[in-house]
């Protein structure tokens, strides 16, 4: 399952990848946005992914599942039960919860 959703290291270019190089690359922000971001972030200190949301080029629905697949976690929505990003670690592995749970 891994393979299919493109987190086997072996066969995905993009296992190595910064987050927001990541980003890009998926077609989530543009390069642009990225630079805007990684400006603004130097100044707040949070996170880019918290840039990135909160200036509005990408949703934490968008954000959350490929954040767990770049951290290797487990990520299920569970609105939806479905899991999104599987891991083949044999032993457990923290899980990410979506936004729309909270909802």
């Amino acid at each position: 399952m891994e393979e299919a959703l493109g987190t086997d290291k072996k066969t995905d270019p993009t296992a190595r990848l910064r987050l927001g190089d990541l980003l890009v690359h998926r077609g989530l922000i543009t390069p642009q946005a990225l630079q805007d971001a990684l400006k603004a972030q130097r100044g707040t200190g949070k996170r880019l992914g918290e840039v990135l949301v909160d200036r509005g080029a990408l949703t934490e629905v968008e954000l959350t599942p490929l954040l767990a697949q770049h951290l290797k976690l487990t990520y299920i929505d569970v609105l939806n039960r479905h899991r999104r990003v599987s891991t083949t670690a044999r032993s457990p592995r923290p899980q990410i919860y979506g936004p729309a749970a909270a909802q």
